[in-house]
This record gives C-alpha cells, structure tokens and sequence, in this order.
C-alpha cells in the first residue's frame, strides 16, 4: 500500500468523522425541534478499484480505500407512524365532540339556577300555588313572574343555540381551509423532496415538515398514506386527497331543508360526497360537521316542539276556564310564532289568569274570586310529562358528554402511548447522540494521527 494511498484513506476517514460529528451535532440541537426525526449517517468501505490508484500487494493482502458516507438517513418506523396517524384522527374527533358538547350542556345551565329543568318546574309550581291560592293577586303575580322567566329561558336557550350553531359554521369552514392547505403543502413538498433525492441530496427537513403536516391533518379528517416514488398519496375516506404535485381539496356547503333547518357540511370539490367518516374516526372536521348536523339540529327541534308544546297545552286549558273579571278564551301564551325563540306571554294583569273552571254556565263572582281552581289545578296537572321532558333533554346530553368525554380520554391515551413509541424510534435522545459525538470525535483523532503518520514516513521517504 502507497503513501498516496494512505493520504486518501486518511482524507476519507477524517470526512466520515466530520459527518458523523454534524450529524450528532444537528440532532442535539434539534431535540426540542416539533416533528424533527433524528438523523444517522450510513458508512460504506471504498474498494481500491474505485479510486483510480493501481496497488501492487502481497497475495490475500485485504486492501481498501478507506471509507465513505453511503447515506443520511432519517430514522423512521412507518408502520408506528402510520398507527401514530390514525390515533390522531381518533383523538381529534373525540377531542372537538367533549368540547362542543361541553359548551352545548353549558348553554342549558346545567347546576346553576337558571337551568332549563329548575325554570320549568317553577313555572308547574307556581301554576300548583294559584290552584291552592286561586284569589291571591300576589300568587298570581309570581306566575306571571316564573312564566316571564320561562319565556326568557328558552329564549336565552334559542338564541345561544344559533350563535353556537354559526360560530360551529365558521369552525367548519375553517378546518376546510386548513384541510386544503395542508393538502397543497404535502403536494408541494412532495415535489421537491422528489428533486432533492434525484440530485443525490435529500432534503430531510422537507420530510420532517411534510410528516408533520399529515399529522396535523390526520386530526382533522382520517388519511391514508402510501409512500411511492412520486411521493406521498393521500386518501381521505378513500377519496383522493394528494398525488404527486396534485392536491385535490375540499369546499363547504350549506343546506335549507323545507322545515327550515340548516344543515351544514364538508364535501370533496367538484363532487357530492360528504367527507363523513365513522362517528369517532372522522377527526376534528367530522365532529363539527355531526355536533352540528345531528346535535344542534336536534336540540333546536327538541327545544321548539318543547315551547309549541307548553303554549299549545297551556293555552287550550287556560282558554277554557274563566279569570277574575268573568273573561274566557283568553291566552296565556302569544300563539304566534310558536318556538323556542318567540315564546311570549300574552297576559300581563294577575285578573286575568284564568284559574277557574266552569259547566258550561256563567260562573258566579263568589266562584270567580272565591276559590274556583279548576283550570290551575288542570294546567298545573300538565307538569309531570314537561317535567320529564326537560330532564330527558338536559341529562341525554350530560350522558352523551360523559361518554364522548371518556373517549376522548382513551384516544388521548393512546395516541400518547404512539407517540412514545414514535419518539422512541425516531426522536433524538441525548445519551446516544453524547456516546456517537464521542466516538467520531475519537475516530476524527485517531484518522488524523494516521495523517501523522503518513507524513512523517514521506519526510524519511524524501530525506534518504
């Protein structure tokens, strides 16, 4: 083996050093780095044929050229990164329902005084004290009060619903636009990731960012990754979401059903397929997309049958009895515009609450003011199923909201548990990149001690 050669194994030794030494350097530096794989060099011995030099040796003498880097390589389980993914759609989903459901179940009043369940019962039992006390004004001006209060509840109850409803709207719409750009980015960035590796000079960083993209949107809608040649392939529910440098996006859509409902959705573009998804597999986006479609939706028609409902019942009895000044067929409730929304009362004077009853007859004033309470205590006999109603709405939704909770718990739990795993394989950890600093600082010294070497041989080489 000549000197010359020895130069190169030395010039080679000390490169692969180097690299190795940037390579730990860079991944030290990057541990705290969101989405950053760690990194690892691939050495390869050199053949002497490749350099070039011709070397007379001995029979059976090994020679070699030293050594090289095959490759920078980022260390990736794809098989935990898929599974990472797929936990993520989970968790989002269940994460963004628990949520939704929580401020839906606070809308309601859940535990406070102004609950739906705790308005409702004051209004049966203040219809229960003018049956008991059908000639006191104050009593039936404490109806009047706890009717006013009902009618404000459900009012307060509508009105919070809609703004939930829209505010749900524009969450939608935003996560669409996230969606798309996230789809252009994984598409834009499979394109050059493509280049880079052609040119013999893979951009890693650009990897990084295009798998933490996909992380991001695997929360919001459930994907399918296919690593190819082109890149990544992206399927959303089995439609195309991403191929090559193409990305097809999604758009939003709104719909008025003839009872007047509005339902409100996310579908592919230029198509009529909803994105859907299975219920607590459909990410983020799906959740808004249910909560609205089937929860909100629901409520709202809960909610103004449950005011049509009191109007209507209440307003049939009270009609029929008789107030304090002999009138009949008077409304308690405003029968226009029945729903949640536009329930108002229609009497404001204690007189003319119709408590008594009546065969058919005139009734007479010792009846009227003196203790007739036929019709109060009808109407207050309506309480049970109104009762039962509002409990049912109220404690469906907390039951829903526990559940969805519990979920959303064992989906955070195992996407952490993935997550681990993931870091595990491809994080950085500082202990091992400390030991591989070490030893290519080592190697780095001992290569340059063989340059020494080889220099103080040809000194002797050219002072003989």
């Amino acid at each position: 083996m000549g000197i010359n050669l020895l130069y190169e194994i030395t010039r080679r030794g000390l490169h692969a050093a180097q690299a190795g030494i940037n390579t730990a350097g860079q991944n030290i530096a990057n541990v705290e780095t969101e989405g950053y794989t760690r990194r690892r060099i691939t050495l390869t011995t050199n053949d002497i044929s490749a350099t070039g030099v011709h070397v007379r040796a001995p029979l059976g003498d090994p020679l070699g050229a030293g050594v090289s880097v095959g490759a920078y390589e980022r260390l990736r389980d794809r098989l935990v990164t898929s599974a990472s993914w797929e936990a993520q759609s989970a968790m989002g989903s269940a994460s963004e329902e628990a949520r939704l459901l929580g401020a839906l179940e606070g809308v309601f009043g859940v535990g406070t005084d102004g609950a739906l369940t705790n308005v409702v019962r004051n209004y049966w039992n203040a219809w229960g004290d003018v049956a008991d006390n059908p000639s006191d004004l104050g009593v039936r001006n404490a109806l009047l009060q706890q009717s006013q209060a009902l009618a404000e509840t459900m009012g307060r109850i509508g009105g919070d619903l809609a703004f939930l409803r829209e505010e749900n709207q524009k969450a939608i719409a935003q996560s669409v636009g996230k969606v798309n750009d996230l789809l252009t980015e994984i598409s834009e960035l499979n394109v050059g990731i493509r280049e880079a590796r052609f040119e013999g000079s893979p951009n890693l960083a650009a990897e990084d960012r295009r798998d933490l993209a996909v992380k991001e949107l695997s929360s919001l809608v459930p994907v399918r990754v296919q690593d190819n040649a082109q890149g990544y392939m992206l399927t959303i529910n089995g439609m195309l979401g991403v191929q090559d440098h193409k990305a097809v996006g999604l758009e939003t859509y709104k719909e008025v059903l003839p009872s007047g409902e509005v339902r409100f959705g996310a579908r592919y573009k230029g198509t009529t397929d909803d994105v859907g998804g299975a219920p607590g597999e459909d990410g983020a986006l799906g959740a808004l997309v249910r909560v609205h479609n089937n929860t909100i939706n629901g409520l709202f028609r809960d909610l103004d049958q449950f005011a049509a409902d009191i109007v209507g019942q209440t307003n049939t009895l009270h009609r029929a009895g008789f107030d304090l000044t002999g009138a009949t067929n008077r409304d308690f409730f405003n029968p226009a515009g029945v729903g949640a929304a536009t329930m108002r009362l229609a009497v404001a004077d204690p007189r003319h609450v119709a408590a008594a009853g009546s065969d058919g007859a005139l009734p007479t004033p010792a009846s009227l003011g003196g203790g007739d309470n036929t019709q109060a205590l009808g109407i207050a006999g309506l309480r049970k199923s109104f009762e039962d109603r509002s409990v049912e709405t109220v404690s469906g939704l907390g039951a829903v909201l526990k559940r969805v909770s519990t979920q959303a718990a064992s989906a955070a739990a195992v996407a952490d548990h993935l997550d681990g795993i993931e870091r595990g394989s491809s994080g950085v950890s500082l202990d091992d990149e400390m030991t591989r600093l070490i030893q290519f600082q080592q190697a780095f010294a001992a290569s340059a001690k063989v340059l020494s070497t080889a220099e103080e041989m040809m000194d002797t080489l050219l002072a003989m």
